[in-house]
């Protein structure tokens, strides 16, 4: 695989990882347990990802700063996911009363509310991001148009000038041609 393939699976994997660690504490028993499995699977395979990576960057260290990126992402993620399981609470099935059920289902929809906030704030970051590279490619693409409008009009100039040169010649020839006609025919009738 090249390079920009491992990237394509790692960022799908960081995306997964982002999607599963914000449902992991709505999720409850078995589900939670398969979802705790899934995530340290995908954690293995986007760390693998990144050592092949690394290992085409020992041929190209151009894209050595892109997977420094990648790990302080990847490690940025594993934080998150060790603090979001070691925050939950392990299920234990207990006799509650009718208002505590009342309550843990209200943090329950606040901390689905959260979750889904923290996910649409991370759509829109992404979003903003792609519209800054959008911006960025544009600007990029105006000043490299403008260098070369630039070249074209010295190129113009250059070719009026040899233009100008050539008309120059032949003018200069024919007059020759016609002076040394002449000549001829005074001299040599």
């Amino acid at each position: 695989m090249s390079f920009s393939e491992y990237e394509r699976e790692f960022e799908l994997s960081v995306s997964g990882l982002n999607r599963k660690i914000s449902l992991l504490g709505s999720h409850t028993g078995e589900q939670k347990k398969e979802t705790v499995r899934g995530i340290e699977e995908q954690l293995g395979y986007a760390r693998e990802m990144i050592r092949s990576m690394r290992e085409i960057s020992a041929k190209k260290p151009a894209y050595e700063p892109k997977i420094v990126s990648y790990e302080k992402n990847l490690e940025k993620i594993n934080s998150e996911y060790i603090r979001v399981r070691d925050n939950l609470v392990p299920t234990t099935f207990v006799k509650v009363d009718k208002n505590a059920q009342l309550k843990d289902d209200i943090e329950k929809k606040e901390y689905d509310q959260k979750t889904r906030l923290l996910v649409d704030h991370q759509k829109l970051e992404e979003s903003r991001q792609r519209l800054q590279d959008t911006r960025r490619i544009g600007e990029e693409t105006i000043i490299m148009g403008e260098d070369t409008l630039d070249t074209m009009k010295k190129q113009k100039e250059q070719l009026l000038h040899a233009r100008d040169q050539v008309f120059f010649i032949f003018f200069y020839f024919e007059k020759n041609i016609l002076a040394s006609h002449l000549l001829k025919t005074l001299f040599f009738p």
